[in-house]
């Protein structure tokens, strides 16, 4: 029989980046800036929902999905005197009373990163609840 160890390695946090920002000598410079590059397959993706949780290794995993009924494949039109279509025929497509859930994109964080996404969040969804306008685009946690 054999048997595996599994070693986890723990992600740095907010926390432990801030304490080492904090211990940072007077030499050191105290601001950094991000470049914020898109990559080749960057897209902007519809979500209906998303499935998920924590995985074996402790991180947060959520796979967002686009929810819909599937498509006739055929559908047989009569051209009515006024010129509209009149359905004749339908052919293919799914079941009324089921749905397919196109997984997008899996996305695999922190606990740490997690929670500020939830911070991130709940900032924003408070702002629209309230009715102010929307904060800056160009905010990031």
């Amino acid at each position: 029989m054999l048997f595996g160890v599994l070693y986890i390695i723990p992600n740095p946090t907010l926390q432990e980046g801030a304490e080492r920002i904090k211990a940072m000598t007077a030499e050191e410079p105290k601001r950094v800036t991000a470049h914020y590059i898109k990559s080749s397959q960057h897209r902007i993706i519809h979500a209906s929902g998303m499935w998920g949780g924590i995985t074996p290794q402790g991180e947060v995993r959520i796979a967002m999905f686009h929810e819909f009924q599937k498509l006739p494949d055929r559908i047989l039109y009569s051209i009515t005197e006024v010129g509209a279509l009149q359905e004749i025929q339908r052919e293919g497509g799914g079941n009324p009373y089921e749905v397919d859930r196109e997984v997008e994109v899996d996305i695999i964080m922190s606990v740490g990163t997690a929670r500020a996404l939830r911070a991130w969040l709940d900032g924003h969804l408070k702002r629209f609840e309230e009715g102010k306008p929307p904060a800056r685009e160009e905010e990031s946690v």
